[in-house]
C-alpha cells in the first residue's frame, strides 16, 4: 500500500502541468500503484477565498482522495472555513502556503491557527515550498525562515506538523525536534536528485516513524521519488512505515 499525503490538483498559473485534474490525478495513482491521497487545491494558493478552492476538489472527489483544506489564517473567515470543512468535505488536515500568503509563522494568526487545530485535532501540513526557487522567474514566493519555522515548532506541542517540499539536506536542524516533540513531520517530495541510497540517508537525519511518503504531484513526477524506495533496500518496517502506516496513523485514513 502507498499513501500520498502531498498532492494536488487545480491549474498551476507560472506553467503548463499535465494531470491537473482530479481525473488526471487518479489516472496517475492507477499507473504508479498510490492507494490513498490526501489532495490539496492548487486554486486556493491563489483564490481570494481558498475555500472556493477545496469545494472544487470536493465536487469531484472519490474514495481513494482525502482532503486537506487550504486556509490563509490572515483571511477573517478562515476559523469558519476550518468548521465549514470539516463538515462539508470531512477534511483530514489543514494546509498553509506562507510563502504565497505573506504571513509570518510567528504572527498572531499562526498562534490563533494552532489554537483551532487543537481544538478539531487536525495535524497541520505546512508547504515549506512549492518549486526550487532557482526555477522561479515569474513570481517569487516569500522563503520561509528557519528560526522562525523552528520557535513555530517549540510552541506548538499539541499539533501534528508536516513540513512539505523540503529537501532532505534541509531537515537536518529539525531532527532534535522529532526527538523532543514527536509530531514535526517530513514528506519524500524534497528526496530528489540524491544518490540510489538517498532513503537510507534520510533516515540517518530523520527516524522512519516521523516521514511520510508525498510527491508534490502533479508538479513533481512521482515516478522519481517511488523509484528511490525500489533502489535502496531499506527495512521492510521503515519503509512500510514511510508508504502507508504513519499516514493511515496520523490522518485516520
Amino acid at each position: 500500500m502507498i499513501v500520498d499525503v502531498n498532492c494536488y490538483c487545480g491549474h498551476w498559473p507560472f506553467r503548463r502541468i499535465k494531470n491537473e485534474t482530479l481525473e488526471g490525478l487518479l489516472k496517475s495513482s492507477e499507473k504508479t500503484g498510490i492507494d490513498k491521497m490526501i489532495v490539496s487545491s492548487l486554486n486556493s494558493i491563489f483564490y481570494e477565498d481558498c475555500y472556493e478552492g477545496d469545494a472544487q476538489i470536493y465536487e469531484a472527489a472519490s474514495g481513494k482522495v482525502f482532503q486537506a483544506l487550504t486556509v490563509n489564517p490572515e483571511f477573517p473567515t478562515f476559523a469558519d472555513d476550518i468548521r465549514r470543512g470539516i463538515e462539508a468535505f470531512s477534511i483530514k488536515a489543514v494546509r498553509i502556503f506562507p510563502g504565497y500568503h505573506n504571513y509570518e509563522l510567528d504572527d498572531p494568526c499562526v498562534k490563533e491557527l494552532f489554537e483551532i487545530l487543537a481544538k478539531y485535532k487536525l495535524p497541520l501540513l505546512l508547504t515549506y515550498q512549492m518549486e526550487d526557487r532557482r526555477t522561479i522567474h515569474m513570481y517569487m514566493p516569500k522563503q520561509l525562515e528557519n528560526d522562525k519555522l523552528l520557535h513555530m515548532l517549540q510552541f506548538n506541542e499539541k499539533i501534528p506538523v508536516v513540513i512539505t517540499n523540503m529537501h532532505v539536506g534541509q531537515w537536518i536542524p529539525f531532527s532534535k525536534y522529532c526527538e523532543q516533540y514527536g509530531n514535526v513531520y517530513f514528506d519524500t517530495s524534497g528526496i530528489r536528485y540524491g544518490q540510489t541510497d538517498i532513503i537510507t540517508k534520510a533516515l540517518e537525519i530523520i527516524p522512519d516513524n516521523n516521514i511520510l511518503y508525498g510527491s508534490n504531484f502533479p508538479l513533481n513526477y512521482r515516478t522519481s521519488t517511488l523509484n528511490y524506495f525500489r533502489m535502496d533496500p531499506i527495512e521492510s518496517t521503515a519503509r512500510e512505515n514511510i508508504l502507508y502506516k504513519n499516514a493511515q496513523r496520523l490522518f485516520g485514513i
